[in-house]
């Protein structure tokens, strides 16, 4: 699989800033005027949604599992939706395949399992049904990693910010790049 390139990072980099407020253009649209872009406020779920879509350019997975790079949502709220917005979007020199799942069981031809905020109980069913396997586990929370995710999304200040258990990920054979490990908040 490729490596995140220089771009790749400041893009992630970008999508976390949103977070916090910051206004970013969204191309080709113009301005009524017609003289320049369009600003656009991102939502955090927007933000997320981004982010989850973006850490495949910083994750090593042991085998490639077909042409899909297939993300499994266990989450029914407004992200589920934001994430199922990026079906058949190129990823990783593979299309993205999302699935919503409802019950907290392993799915084959996942590469990420994105567990929404819905209780820690949830959470903790997947990365167990998931343990012995090369997927990355991304939940939103503030104590995601110590509660079985490879990386916890959370806001704080008002920015979204992350966190990543790399002995989790090393042990599910999921290598995650030093670049994300350095824009993380926590590495564990």
């Amino acid at each position: 699989m490729r490596r995140p390139a220089h771009r790749d990072v400041a893009t992630l980099a970008a999508a976390i800033a949103l977070a916090s407020g910051l206004s970013v253009p969204v191309a080709p649209a113009r301005s009524a005027s017609g003289n320049g872009p369009v600003l656009a406020e991102a939502t955090p779920q927007e933000v997320v949604s981004a982010v989850v879509m973006k850490l495949a350019g910083f994750v090593e997975w042991p085998v490639s599992s077909g042409t899909g790079y297939g993300v499994c949502v266990y989450d029914d709220g407004p992200l589920a939706a934001l994430l199922e917005s990026y079906q058949g979007r190129p990823a990783r020199e593979a299309v993205v395949l999302v699935r919503r799942v409802t019950l907290a069981a392993a799915v084959t031809g996942c590469h990420v399992a994105f567990v929404g905020s819905e209780g820690p109980r949830r959470l903790e069913s997947v990365a167990e049904a998931y343990r012995g396997r090369p997927v990355l586990i991304v939940a939103e929370g503030e104590d995601a990693i110590d509660r079985g995710a490879m990386v916890g999304l959370s806001v704080s200040g008002g920015r979204i910010v992350f966190d990543v258990d790399r002995t989790a990920a090393s042990r599910e054979r999921v290598e995650v790049s030093s670049k994300l490990l350095r824009l993380a908040r926590r590495v564990k």
